[in-house]
């Protein structure tokens, strides 16, 4: 009896490293993302700014490498499902449908007259992906940088969607945050051997 629970407890801290690590590239990885696509407006001709293109083209490696981080993810974890409770692949796969459907909401959304897609694949896309983090942190154990990566990235979505002023800086902050929590993820990874 003793046994399995040091099985137990064995799965669980591998799992939160395996977890946490995963995390710790996702946000390091997309801290990235608004500062590239800061410089590759800089570089934009002004004719071309409103191609929305180049911006799309952007996201192919982000979303690869972010697809690659989260099937390897599932891949480690499958190991552990048994000792640990993880059975998240139809909930999951739910989540990937969503935020597709958000996302091709948003691009179909920038038409005009299309505005209520716009909104709804921008509330669809973004609280599925705050949700996604938090769901998949909390098996890790939700951690407050955890928080304030969702947080930073539901406004980011909204600036996106409502420009303001000085929005970059907004963006920045993002960076700034996201930098931090991957670290952080990391650090706890670290600390954790």
């Amino acid at each position: 009896m003793k046994s399995v629970e040091e099985a137990k407890e064995i799965a669980r801290r591998a799992t939160r490293r395996i977890i946490r690590k995963t995390l710790g590239k996702y946000y390091l990885l997309w801290s990235t993302y608004s500062l590239v696509i800061g410089v590759l407006y800089i570089l934009t001709p002004p004719s071309l700014l409103e191609n929305p293109l180049p911006y799309i083209l952007t996201l192919i490696p982000y979303l690869t490498l972010t697809s690659y981080f989260f099937m390897d993810m599932g891949k480690k974890l499958r190991r552990y499902k048994e000792l640990i409770g993880w059975k998240s692949r139809r909930r999951v796969s739910l989540l990937i449908v969503l935020m597709l459907a958000g996302f091709v909401m948003l691009v179909l959304g920038h038409e005009p007259g299309f505005n209520y897609l716009l909104i709804l694949g921008l509330s669809l896309y973004t609280s599925t992906v705050d949700y996604y983090i938090y769901y998949t942190a909390s098996f890790a154990r939700f951690r407050y940088y955890d928080l304030l990566t969702m947080v930073t990235f539901s406004i980011s979505m909204f600036v996106w969607f409502l420009p303001l002023p000085y929005s970059e800086a907004l963006y920045l902050v993002m960076s700034v945050v996201w930098i931090f929590s991957g670290y952080s993820s990391l650090s706890e990874v670290i600390e954790d051997v």
